[in-house]
């Protein structure tokens, strides 16, 4: 293996060991109840209704202010790759660990394209 991809890979341990330190209380179970979760799911019962029913998704909702496309607040199935990967992690992870993850490797990239030193 390459030097670089190991400090890649020691890095994002480190971020790891961080989250799970950091989000312990969630990881014994422990959930914030946020308001944006609750209302969430008001905003995408019609959505959701709509794709038990027809196993399709709705790119538009008519009772969220007065319309609104739905790609802002539910969008699931065939049409969204990155939904299989996300449900595999927030399984493994509970929320808000793998959200503070995910966060802190996404912003070790964006160190990186911008040539910050590791």
């Amino acid at each position: 293996m390459k030097k670089s991809a190991i400090q890649h890979l020691i890095a994002i341990g480190i971020f790891l060991v961080i989250t799970l330190f950091y989000c312990y209380p969630a990881l014994q179970g422990n959930k914030l109840v946020a308001g944006d979760t609750i209302h969430w799911m008001g905003m995408s019962q019609e959505a959701r209704t709509w794709y038990e029913k027809t196993g399709e998704n709705p790119m538009w909702s008519n009772s969220m202010f007065g319309g609104m496309p739905t790609v802002t607040h539910y969008m699931r199935g065939k049409t969204n790759w990155i939904y299989p990967i996300q449900e595999f992690f927030t399984e493994t992870l509970p929320s808000p660990t793998f959200f503070f993850l995910i966060a802190m490797v996404c912003f070790y990239i964006l160190m990186l394209s911008w040539n910050a030193n590791r």
